[in-house]
């Protein structure tokens, strides 16, 4: 009878072990589809979903200032555009 009481107060105090370890990990992934400042909120899950963080980080879109430098350096003919033929450019 107590090996089976240590086992069950053994058992409760590793369940609370791993939901501690465990709340970073389901923190960062609930946070990480959240949209806007969801990071700052006090609710654990939100009802505002979004995957655009993980479209971002696979194909971001360029930029205004990525767009203008590439423009000027087709104009000045700077590197990668000093091989292109006129035509080309």
């Amino acid at each position: 009878m107590v090996e089976r009481k240590t086992h069950f107060i053994t058992h409760i105090i590793l369940w609370i072990l791993i939901l501690l370890i465990l709340f970073p990990i389901v923190w960062v992934i609930s946070t990480s589809v959240r949209r806007d400042e969801a990071a700052f909120s006090t609710k654990l899950f939100s009802s505002r979903i979004s995957l655009q963080n993980y479209k971002d980080l696979i194909a971001p879109e360029k930029n205004v200032p990525a767009l203008i430098q590439k423009v000027q350096n087709l104009i000045l003919v700077t590197p990668p555009y000093d091989k292109w033929s006129k035509e080309r450019i």
